[in-house]
């Protein structure tokens, strides 16, 4: 079952939009948390090196880039990002032994997912005078974007006053966004094939007996099919005795594969609830590290945006 739903992470920004745009939904299901965080330079350069020196598979990312792509992370960077990255490529290359157009390549490829945004002279020059002066630019962006924290290696971030996010905390992060992925999956197809009605279950499950007995080779409308167990956890009490009734007609004189289905349908609706355990989890174990490496009494807080909860 687990390999049957199967989805990258990547389509919990596609499920995102799709759960704030679409009024069938009419706040039944809830979005995913998203975190406004800045990100250093540092963990800028470590991930172009892995992509050039490391990476075997051509579509495999970093921790952070995963989570951008998902939505759970918008990642904010200060001008002087742009600047040190051109700056130490060519440094990085001579000094390992690497072709620099392939680092240029990869960092024009990873600077599209990043948000440049320029915090102001008035507010770096307010932390220019710290430990560290050249951090100053991050810190500044932090507090002016009211962001979750910096995901930095540099230890003088937290002495300059900013919320240092650890390799931990964005791994947190990306566990919560493959298992949140899963989790709407079931349950947006599920709410969806459900508005479709009882009348067209009994159409969909018409032709499949023959097909029953081997889901690995069913056409995608019987998986589709299954999916509609995410309802149960899903709508309103009212709406589950609704569905549970126009599924038992719907499964009325097809008696010998009903049994096979609502098999299938109990390990959709374990499956989400596994993830959304998982999900929980992850997301929990995330906000522990930021509230605790959080300066004095600030905090990442949640604010509402749409369905979904926005951690900024």
């Amino acid at each position: 079952m687990a390999k049957l739903f199967e989805v990258r992470s990547d389509v919990l920004s596609d499920l995102r939009g799709l759960i704030d745009s679409w009024r069938g939904f009419n706040g039944m299901i809830q979005g995913a948390a998203t975190f406004s965080i800045v990100v250093d330079t540092n963990v800028v350069l470590g991930d172009l090196l892995w992509l050039v020196v490391k990476r075997r598979n051509p579509e495999a990312r970093t921790e952070l880039m995963e989570i951008i792509a998902a939505g759970t992370a918008v990642v904010y960077v200060p001008p002087r990002l742009l600047q040190e990255v051109r700056e130490q490529i060519p440094l990085i290359a001579a000094d390992k032994g690497l072709d620099a157009e392939k680092l240029f390549a990869e960092w024009e490829n990873y600077r599209t997912s990043l948000v440049v945004m320029d915090p102001g002279q008035d507010t770096i020059r307010a932390h220019a005078e710290g430990v560290d002066p050249d951090d100053a630019d991050f810190v500044a962006l932090e507090q002016t974007m009211c962001a979750a924290g910096i995901f930095s290696k540099d230890k003088h971030i937290a002495k300059m006053g900013g919320n240092q996010i650890s390799i931990e905390t964005i791994a947190s992060l990306r566990g919560y966004s493959r298992a949140t992925a899963i989790e709407l999956t079931l349950k947006v197809n599920g709410l969806v094939l459900t508005l479709l009605g009882a009348a067209a279950i009994r159409s969909l499950f018409a032709g499949c007996r023959a097909l029953i007995e081997s889901l690995a080779r069913a056409p995608e409308w019987v998986k589709m099919a299954l999916l509609v167990g995410g309802a149960f956890a899903t709508l309103h009490p009212g709406t589950r005795e609704y569905l549970t009734r126009q599924l038992k007609s719907a499964f009325d004189g097809i008696r010998g594969v009903s049994p096979d289905v609502i098999e299938e349908l109990a390990a959709a609706i374990t499956l989400m609830q596994t993830q959304q355990s998982l999900a929980k989890e992850h997301l929990d174990s995330a906000m522990r590290e930021l509230e605790r490496n959080s300066p004095g009494d600030s905090e990442p807080k949640p604010v509402p945006h749409g369905n979904n909860t926005k951690s900024r």
